[in-house]
């Protein structure tokens, strides 16, 4: 069985290395190293965030390409170096610990005192430092310094071979970035293309999820809850908008046909980047009356009519496009509030929504399974 409440869109070996060059695993591991080696990581950052974001770019286009080998292997060697990098990191941070453990400067009561006792004590029975004791903790410090050179240095070589091959530069990059940025508030709809090849499987998979009950093994992300969250993530340009447009087209044939099981709403809401609370629930409104929604005067009554009209009712509900980083609180508020009427639908009510991060997921209810 499919992982019941996260999905990831699927995708080429050259998506999935824009994927990882984008997500936040690099950025991470610099401003973790920072304290330790007694440098600005928002400056380093900084220096290196045009790099990363020509290989996001590239990344993306050389699946078809003949240059897919050598690329291939540059990747390869980023991800080693990066995987290198967070094991010393994980020797200075044990050694920092040991030191605090000898110097009794850790609370014995402490719950988070206890696991890194743990954790030192496994670490100590895992691997034996090859260098004399005193000199480990600079040591660690010295080959983390070099491990973070290595990504540097990759980074660099990669992006220098990518000029030579004639492939986007740098400012074709950014360009190509500031399109895709201004393009983020395009309103999709439930309607998918004309054509779609390669999805039918997908589809399947996530209308079970879909239909399947807390019986049938796809656990509710809360017992109080009337709906439970599938979501649906990947990168822009992975095909998630697609695939939910498909499901939902699906169900809403459903409807129409009145086969077993079906919903009883099929609502689409395209969430963007900077939305208001007001304006999802207006969207909400219109899907589920079909017609526009009237003018009321202050959102606790558009709340209220809003909870009217899914009560006692089975509904589908996407959210289309769904952004949030965790830690952003404000947002996090916001989603958290759109989900307030959803209560008032029948029990067994569904919410499917698309994002390319998992931490949006996470918000709005959807547990990895």
């Amino acid at each position: 069985m499919v992982e019941p409440l996260t999905v990831a869109a699927g995708i080429g070996w050259g998506m999935k290395a824009a994927g990882w060059v984008a997500s936040p695993i690099i950025s991470e591991l610099f401003k973790k190293a920072s304290p330790y080696l007694g440098f600005d990581a928002s400056k380093k950052l900084k220096e290196l965030e045009t790099k990363i974001l020509l290989l996001e770019q590239v990344m993306e286009m050389v699946d078809e390409s003949r240059h897919r080998g050598r690329l291939q292997q540059l990747f390869e060697d980023l991800k080693s170096a990066f995987y290198e990098a967070e094991e010393i990191l994980d020797d200075v941070e044990y050694h920092r610990l040991k030191k605090q453990i000898k110097d009794n400067k850790m609370k014995p009561d402490s719950d988070v005192s206890l696991r890194k006792r743990d954790w030192v004590k496994k670490k100590l029975q895992s691997a034996v430092p090859s260098f004399p004791l005193k000199d480990q903790s600079g040591m660690a410090k010295t080959k983390l310094k070099q491990s973070l050179d290595k990504i540097e240095k990759v980074i660099n070589d990669t992006c220098g071979i990518l000029e030579k091959m004639n492939l986007p530069s740098i400012i074709n990059a950014n360009r190509s970035h500031a399109v895709a940025a201004s393009s983020r508030g395009a309103v999709t709809t439930a309607t998918p293309p004309l054509v779609v090849i390669g999805r039918g499987e997908d589809c399947d998979k996530i209308a079970a999820m879909l239909h399947e009950t807390e019986q049938d093994g796809l656990p509710g992300t809360n017992s109080t809850l009337r709906y439970s969250v599938i979501g649906i993530h990947g990168i822009g340009g992975s095909g998630k908008s697609t695939l939910a447009q498909l499901v939902c087209d699906r169900e809403k044939k459903d409807k129409q046909e009145k086969k077993d099981g079906h919903f009883d709403l099929v609502m689409w809401v395209h969430v963007t980047q900077s939305f208001s609370v007001d304006t999802i629930f207006k969207m909400m409104f219109n899907a589920a009356r079909g017609t526009p929604c009237p003018h009321f005067d202050n959102p606790d009554i558009l709340e209220v009519n809003l909870k009217n009209e899914l009560q006692g009712k089975r509904f589908l509900l996407v959210l289309d496009d769904v952004w949030y980083s965790n830690g952003d609180d404000v947002q996090y508020e916001k989603l958290q509030k759109i989900l307030t009427p959803l209560n008032a639908g029948e029990a067994g009510s569904k919410i499917l929504l698309t994002s390319r991060t998992e931490d949006a997921l996470i918000a709005l209810g959807a547990e990895e399974q």
